[in-house]
């Protein structure tokens, strides 16, 4: 889904926001964002965030497939800093342009984990 254009994301928003007012039985002159925090849904773009991130999560914590693991490189720092004592993940380097079509948004993803850390906890 990461590779849509925002054209193609306003639709899908119009789509989750109709399916919100009917649901609910609204206006479509109603204000949405109350609508879908009642109903507990994310905004599209937001959900295919959470959705990638909750996926590097898991698989950083060892609760999905194995290959996944692998696709993920710890990132290392030559400094002293604070993050080195949690698991960020790096963004994998695409070398070809099928790569850069097949991962869009990864480099973007992986920033975002890099700003909110995720540590790992200590049984």
């Amino acid at each position: 889904m990461y590779g849509l254009s925002e054209a193609q994301l306003r639709k899908l928003q119009r789509v989750q926001n109709t399916a919100a007012r009917i649901i609910t039985r609204s206006s479509k002159f109603d204000n949405i964002t109350p609508l879908l925090r009642q109903l507990h849904w994310l905004p599209i773009k937001a959900r295919f965030h959470y959705k990638i991130l909750l996926l590097t999560f898991k698989t950083l914590h060892g609760l999905t497939p194995s290959y996944l693991r692998q696709l993920l490189k710890d990132h290392h720092s030559d400094r002293a800093v604070r993050s080195q004592y949690t698991a960020i993940p790096a963004a994998p380097r695409i070398k070809t342009k099928i790569g850069e079509k097949v991962f869009p948004g990864l480099p973007h993803i992986c920033g975002i984990i890099s700003r909110h850390q995720f540590v790992t906890s200590s049984p």
